[in-house]
């Protein structure tokens, strides 16, 4: 299933082609307590008490993708990378409220539209605090998961695809919303369903499991 394209039109990528993700079923589900044994068996994970943790599905076995995956091990995980980055503190405090850390750290590859610290101080007051209260788990994983695409997309591939798009580029996201990207001037803007516009404000920041873009503002699904 592609998860780029440009308007309307599909790309064949072998690099951006990508499967749905187990991540997006339960960003969807927020009602579901637990994991049926289906899911569990389908997911490759043991059954849990709570809400299973999301998991990343690998991506399409190709010739490309393995070169990229080995060489990129020696690469610290897009957990690691954004720790030792000093400027997602607050993103890696939501993704190990949402159970989500360990995805992070193993599955992929996978591209991150990280939010800075910065962003989140400038969601209204109380926001952050909201979204990670255990009651609030399966929302705030629909809130990340929107800021996930599986595959390794770089802002190269990002351009060319706008580009190629006259203007713009679809990114459907694990969440299974939609960002538009554009170019303004030499920036990438992503807009997300609720129209809110965000600016890739440093890209392509590698790591063993993918690559993370650092943004200016908090995307959020159509539905929160």
């Amino acid at each position: 299933m592609n998860i780029i394209s440009k308007k309307k039109t599909s790309i064949c990528g072998a690099a951006l082609i990508v499967a749905t993700m187990p991540l997006a079923a339960y960003a969807q589900d927020q009602h579901a307590e637990q994991a049926s044994s289906a899911e569990v068996e389908a997911a490759a994970q043991p059954a849990a008490e709570a809400p299973a943790a999301p998991e990343v599905a690998p991506a399409e076995a190709t010739a490309e993708t393995d070169t990229r995956m080995s060489a990129s091990s020696d690469q610290a995980s897009i957990a690691a990378t954004a720790k030792a980055a000093g400027e997602f503190s607050t993103l890696l405090t939501a993704v190990e409220a949402a159970g989500m850390s360990e995805a992070l750290a193993t599955q992929g590859p996978m591209t991150v539209f990280a939010p800075t610290d910065t962003a989140f101080s400038a969601l209204p007051e109380g926001s952050v605090d909201t979204l990670i209260a255990i009651e609030n788990r399966d929302k705030l994983a629909a809130v990340l998961t929107t800021h996930i695409v599986q595959g390794k997309v770089t802002s190269a591939d990002l351009a060319a695809l706008i580009e190629e798009g006259n203007g713009e580029a679809s990114i459907k996201t694990v969440a299974g919303s939609t960002l538009t990207a554009r170019m303004n001037g030499d920036a990438i803007e992503l807009t997300d369903e609720k129209g809110s516009v965000v600016t890739v404000a440093s890209a392509d920041i590698d790591a063993s499991n993918g690559i993370i873009h650092a943004i200016d503002g908090v995307l959020m699904p159509a539905t929160t």
